[in-house]
């Protein structure tokens, strides 16, 4: 696989802990929820990569666009899936950003529906949560079963509804960095990787 170069910074303190992560668990493929620097990560090291990019914002549009341009030379192995939010979840989502998170999400159904639609083309061997919606504890709930490693960036930050994450008995919270934070959620079965990052 062709490497590709990336730059590191506060928003990629994340890239030593899936170092971590992939150097043992070896996966072959990724959900991702948001697109950047994480995608080129991602194409470094797997053979399939799925990136989601929850559009609710105008600008988020132009962002799938410079992507699609950045990783042009990857399409046989890369999905993007630019979808385009309801005004529900748009507005869920800035409720949340103003921290507010909403008691009940009523945009969850919707969430769920479009990733059972991506969980058809894909069994992930990891998926990594870090998107440009505030929702970021929901996309992790929605996550539990359907991959062995769940990793997610700004888990430090709690706008993002971290702490509402109920974490199902089969799976351990791992803290693996600090900052911004970032957490993996491993099912249990995967004793060497948690021995490993422990």
């Amino acid at each position: 696989m062709e490497t590709i170069s990336f730059d590191y910074n506060a928003f990629q303190e994340w890239i030593p802990a899936a170092e971590r992560v992939f150097a043992v668990a070896r996966p072959r493929s990724v959900l991702e929820h948001g697109l950047g620097n994480g995608t080129k990560f991602f194409l470094d090291r797997c053979h399939r990569v799925v990136s989601i990019e929850w559009m609710v914002k105008p600008e988020h549009t132009k962002w799938v666009q410079t992507c699609q341009q950045m990783f042009q030379d990857h399409q046989l192995r890369w999905t993007i899936i630019p979808y385009a939010c309801s005004g529900l979840l748009a507005t869920e989502d800035e409720m949340a950003r103003i921290g507010r998170y909403p008691e009940i999400l009523r945009c969850r159904s919707e969430i769920d529906e479009v990733l059972a639609s991506v969980y058809q083309d894909i069994s992930p061997d990891v998926i990594f949560v870090d998107a440009g919606i505030h929702l970021r504890g929901t996309l992790v709930q929605a996550s539990f079963d359907h991959a062995p490693i769940i990793l997610a960036h700004d888990t430090n930050i709690p706008v993002y509804g971290w702490a509402r994450i109920d974490v199902p008995n089969h799976y351990v919270c791992l803290k693996l960095a600090e900052g911004l934070g970032t957490t993996a959620w491993i099912e249990k079965s995967q004793t060497e990787l948690i021995h490993a990052l422990s």
